[in-house]
């Protein structure tokens, strides 16, 4: 199989890329949380209940998502929990660390798939690439460093 020619991608900057979400999706841990039906109502309780359990018992919490709990706008929420110590450690996919990374360098995120696929452009963002492989590069060199 032929390799593509990888200088004939176009990189171009985020701030040229439309987004479809911005700083506004972010819920504010002390809002009115929204309507749920019984059933998600008592999923989550059991949710809760078992975190305060853990938490009694001093076991640590390991709280496990993907990223539309950013897409969603929870994090706030996750970081209010973590604060007030009710999760110990996060566990996130790589689509998490980019949308919550690209929220906190330019207040905007998620590109939309359909029309950057079709132009051939769907994830070819400089910053974004950038800078999250200069902060896995250097998390690699210290923990190197740390052996």
């Amino acid at each position: 199989m032929k390799l593509f020619d990888r200088n004939k991608l176009k990189v171009r900057s985020l701030s040229e890329r439309e987004s479809k979400s911005g700083l506004s999706i972010l819920i504010d841990h002390s809002s009115k949380p929204p309507y749920i039906n019984k059933k998600e109502l008592s999923q989550l309780e059991q949710v809760a209940s078992s975190i305060k359990k853990s938490r009694k018992g001093n076991a640590p919490v390991v709280f496990a998502f993907g990223a539309h709990a950013v897409k969603n706008g929870l994090s706030n929420i996750i970081i209010r929990m973590m604060e007030e110590d009710y999760i110990q450690h996060i566990l996130a996919n790589e689509a998490f660390v980019i949308h919550d990374w690209e929220l906190a360098f330019q207040g905007k995120t998620e590109e939309d798939v359909k029309k950057y696929v079709n132009e051939g452009q769907f994830g070819l963002w400089d910053e974004t690439g950038l800078c999250l492989n200069s902060a896995i590069k250097l998390g690699a060199v210290s923990w190197k460093n740390d052996r």
